[in-house]
């Protein structure tokens, strides 16, 4: 594939100090992307329009940087009226990350061209974050494979259908459950490779440019929160941002957030350690519980470099993420929810 026949470059304009991005983000020159790096892709409407793209990445540009040990390229944007080309331009770099270890951030206002992204996870695991669970086909290979998971945060209980996770998949966290414990959801992304963050998740006086605006919802400082962490895991290739709209009367706050998400994620990705109990196990200190709810021996790792958590039980040493809080109930005998949800055992 030819990514100069559908992407436009973009240049940065104006003025930047030393340690602004502007100053930092390089613009994509046509040549192989980078080991290791953070990689920034832009999509165009339907209708072939980029108006915010521009005034979103104006906002970005002049944000201080929070580290220095990662590549971050503009790729441009993706401008094609054929949803077919935009997926497949997609679907390449998407590949191309995991293959240079990169994180590729996509801007979208549509939600559609994420059937590309349900498409490469089937094998693999996704997180939502959402006000509603996405009740079409897209979602449903995820349900249908035993081993690929599909998990959604921030919805909201009067969206959500009990049908749709009688059998506890899609894993739901709901909108009151992250405002009762925001920290408790960081291990949820460190169980997937990509993840889709729909802006119509935050409520409307955080974001009122929403494309389904919606009096309840996540906070902006959540939603920052949670990019965070999504750019935090090793696990993550992808994040995809969706659900803002392209009218030019969208206010300028609405797209700072936008931006300060962004911002978000690419300081969680350069906060990374990316080491794995699997991988490095010398990185780790290694615990030794008994626990009487499960007959199995349980093994939890505590990375010696930022204190992560993370649980291995069963005959197939099944390994997952657990928070710090988890721990503490597990030396206690206890095993809460979310683990025995995490295990598959709920």
């Amino acid at each position: 594939m030819q990514l100069h026949e559908f992407i436009k470059p973009v240049v940065a304009s104006g003025k930047y100090k030393k340690n602004h991005l502007g100053s930092r983000i390089k613009q994509w020159n046509r040549e192989a992307l980078p080991e290791n790096a953070i990689i920034i892709l832009g999509v165009s409407n339907y209708d072939g329009q980029t108006n915010n793209l521009g005034a979103i990445r104006t906002e970005l540009y002049t944000f201080f940087a929070s580290g220095n040990n990662k590549d971050i390229i503009d790729l441009g944007n993706v401008i094609s009226l054929n949803e077919k080309d935009q997926s497949e331009v997609m679907t390449f770099l998407l590949n191309e990350s995991r293959k240079t270890n990169s994180l590729l951030i996509i801007l979208t206002e549509e939600q559609q061209h994420l059937s590309f992204l349900y498409k490469q996870t089937v094998n693999q695991d996704l997180l939502v974050i959402s006000e509603k669970l996405i009740n079409n086909s897209k979602n449903s290979p995820l349900l249908k494979k035993q081993d690929s998971n599909l998990y959604y945060l921030g919805v909201q209980s009067y969206y959500l259908d009990p049908e749709l996770c009688k059998k506890g998949r899609p894993v739901v966290c709901r909108l009151g459950q992250i405002r009762d414990g925001l920290y408790e959801t960081e291990p949820y992304f460190r169980m997937v490779t990509a993840a889709e963050i729909d802006l119509n998740a935050v409520r409307f006086s955080d974001f009122p440019q929403g494309k389904n605006p919606n009096p309840n919802g996540l906070y902006a400082e959540e939603l920052c929160q949670l990019a965070w962490f999504a750019g935090n895991s090793e696990t993550l290739n992808c994040a995809v941002l969706n659900g803002y709209t392209n009218e030019l009367s969208a206010s300028k706050s609405s797209l700072r957030l936008v931006a300060q998400a962004i911002w978000h994620i690419i300081s969680g990705a350069e906060s990374r350690q990316d080491y794995l109990p699997t991988q490095n196990p010398e990185k780790f200190k290694e615990i030794h519980l008994q626990n009487t709810k499960i007959p199995e021996q349980l093994i939890v790792y505590k990375s010696k470099l930022n204190g992560k958590h993370w649980l291995k039980f069963g005959k197939d040493d099944k390994i997952i993420p657990c928070t710090s809080k988890d721990m503490d109930d597990l030396l206690q005998n206890n095993i809460n929810d979310r683990i025995w949800s995490l295990m598959g055992l709920l």
